[in-house]
C-alpha cells in the first residue's frame, strides 16, 4: 500500500517534461537578461572611462581637424567604443599533442558533456542550445 501511495504523489512523465520545459524557458530568459545587463554594464564602463578622460574617446576634435588616438589608453578606449565584445565568450589556448602546435579556440561550456557535445564526431558550432554559449 505504501508503494501505491508513493506513486499517487509522484508526477507523471508528461508533468515532469512540462516542468522541465518551463524551467528551460525560465533559464533562457534569465541568461538573456544577464547578457543584456552585461552589455549595458560594459557600455556604462566605457562611458565612465570616456568621461574621466575625454581625449581617450578616440578622435578628439582640434579646430576643424580630427586627430588619431596617440596613447595606448586612447587606442583602447576607441577600440572598446567601436567593438563591444561578449563577456560570456572567450578564447582557450590549446596544445596539439599530435603536431605540438598551439592555438586558440572559443571556450565551450558543453565541451565533452555527454548527451550535449558530440566531439569529435560533430565539430563545435554545429550544436547550439538557446541562451547557452557554445563554440
Amino acid at each position: 500500500m505504501n508503494q501505491d501511495h508513493a506513486r499517487a504523489r509522484r508526477p507523471s512523465r508528461q508533468q515532469l517534461a512540462d516542468e522541465i520545459a518551463r524551467e528551460e524557458r525560465r533559464l533562457a530568459e534569465l541568461i538573456e537578461k544577464a547578457r543584456d545587463a552585461r552589455t549595458r554594464l560594459e557600455a556604462l564602463r566605457v562611458d565612465l572611462t570616456v568621461s574621466k578622460n575625454p581625449e581617450a574617446a578616440g578622435a578628439a576634435t582640434v579646430g576643424d581637424q580630427t586627430r588619431s588616438p596617440r596613447t595606448s589608453a586612447e587606442k583602447v578606449a576607441l577600440f572598446r567604443t567601436l567593438f563591444r565584445g561578449r563577456e560570456d565568450i572567450f578564447p582557450v589556448r590549446f596544445l596539439s599533442k599530435r603536431t605540438g602546435k598551439t592555438g586558440y579556440a572559443p571556450a565551450c561550456r558543453n565541451k565533452f558533456v555527454r548527451g550535449v557535445c558530440e566531439l569529435p564526431k560533430i565539430k563545435c558550432g554545429g550544436v547550439s542550445e538557446p541562451g547557452v554559449p557554445s563554440c
